[in-house]
């Protein structure tokens, strides 16, 4: 099964999921970003809905960034080559 999301983007949301925050100012703000995706292709769909430049899956970096107990998540942070920390993820992304 498929969801829209902006700019037209369709996201399987048939796997396991996990969630995505962007990099705000606070966490309060960054938690309202929070989306549920399925893979590594749907945070790069996700991406590309916002960000101003067009990024591929290579120029995703995803890293462990340590255990934040105000989240309860073990997070791992996601970079975008030459644009920087983009958000974090609850856990591991898968390839796919």
């Amino acid at each position: 099964m498929y969801i829209n999301c902006p700019r037209g983007c369709n996201l399987d949301i048939t796997k396991d999921k996990f969630k995505f925050r962007l990099h705000r100012g606070s966490l309060l703000d960054s938690i309202a970003t929070i989306v549920e995706l399925n893979s590594r292709d749907d945070l790069v769909k996700h991406l590309n809905s916002f960000l101003l430049m067009p990024v591929t899956s290579a120029q995703v970096k995803i890293n462990p960034y340590g255990y934040d107990e105000r989240t309860g998540w073990e997070t791992y942070i996601v970079k975008v080559t030459s644009q920087g920390v983009v958000g974090f993820t609850d856990g591991p992304v898968d390839e796919q």
